[in-house]
C-alpha cells in the first residue's frame, strides 16, 4: 500500500486559497495573469517533505448578469409600457416593442418581499418614479379590465409583486394569474391560464440589450 501525501501551497495570489492538491477560488479577486513563484510542500506519511516552486496561471471567463434597469419582454419584442409616458397613479401598462429609445419601456426590478418574487419600478430617466406595476384585482374603478395592469404607488403588497415560472410566465403574487398581452397597444391584464401563441412568456432582458 502506498504512502498518503498531503499536500499545502504558499505565496498564492489573492482570492485563492491551498487546496490538497487542489487550488480552490475562493473570493472572486484573483486577477486573471501568470503568477511566478508560487510554492508546494509535499509530505507523505513517514514525515517526508518534498518543496517545489511553480508558475501558477488564472484563467477567467467573463460572467454578463442582467441588471436591474430593463424591461420584461416577451418573444415578439413587446415589453411592459406605460402608456403615453402617463406618470400617475392609474396610468395603463400596456404590451408594446421595448427599445433603448422609448422611457416609456423603461423600468427598474426590484426584489419583493416573497422568495422568488419581482416588482417593476417605472423608470423612464434610469430612476425610479416611486410608482410601480401592479394588478390591482378590480380595486381600482378606474383601471378598464378587471385584472387589467396599471401603476400604483409603490410598496411592499403583493398586488405589485409577480414571481417568475419555470416556463417563462409570470404570476401575480396576489391574484395568482399570469401576465398575458392583448396584441402591441393592449393594455396587459392577468389571466387563469397563458395566452396559447406564446405571448405570454417574459424575459428580463437589461437595458443594455433592448434594441435602439
Amino acid at each position: 500500500m502506498g504512502n498518503s501525501i498531503g499536500f499545502a501551497q504558499s505565496n498564492l495570489p489573492s482570492g485563492l486559497t491551498s487546496g490538497n492538491p487542489t487550488l480552490t477560488y475562493v473570493g472572486g479577486t484573483a486577477a486573471p495573469g501568470t503568477y511566478g513563484g508560487v510554492q508546494v510542500t509535499a509530505t507523505d506519511s513517514a514525515g517526508a517533505v518534498l518543496h517545489g516552486v511553480f508558475s501558477l496561471t488564472v484563467n477567467a471567463n467573463a460572467v454578463s448578469t442582467p441588471g436591474p434597469y430593463g424591461d420584461e419582454v416577451n418573444p415578439f419584442g413587446n415589453g411592459f409600457d406605460v402608456y403615453q409616458q402617463h406618470q400617475y397613479a392609474g396610468a395603463i401598462i400596456a404590451g408594446w416593442t421595448a427599445t433603448k429609445a422609448d422611457p416609456a419601456t423603461h423600468f427598474l426590478r426590484l426584489a419583493g418581499t416573497s422568495s422568488g418574487a419581482y416588482k417593476y419600478e417605472y423608470a423612464p430617466t434610469g430612476a425610479g418614479t416611486g410608482l410601480c406595476v401592479s394588478d390591482p384585482g378590480g380595486g381600482w374603478a378606474s383601471d378598464p379590465l378587471p385584472d387589467g395592469l396599471i401603476l400604483t404607488v409603490c410598496n411592499n403588497g403583493p398586488w405589485q409583486q409577480f414571481v417568475p415560472q419555470s416556463n417563462g410566465t409570470l404570476k401575480d403574487l396576489a391574484t395568482g394569474l399570469f401576465v398575458n398581452p392583448d396584441g402591441t397597444g393592449a393594455q396587459l391584464r392577468g389571466s387563469t391560464a397563458p395566452t396559447p401563441w406564446g405571448g405570454s412568456v417574459y424575459t428580463w432582458t437589461d437595458y443594455a440589450h433592448l434594441p435602439g
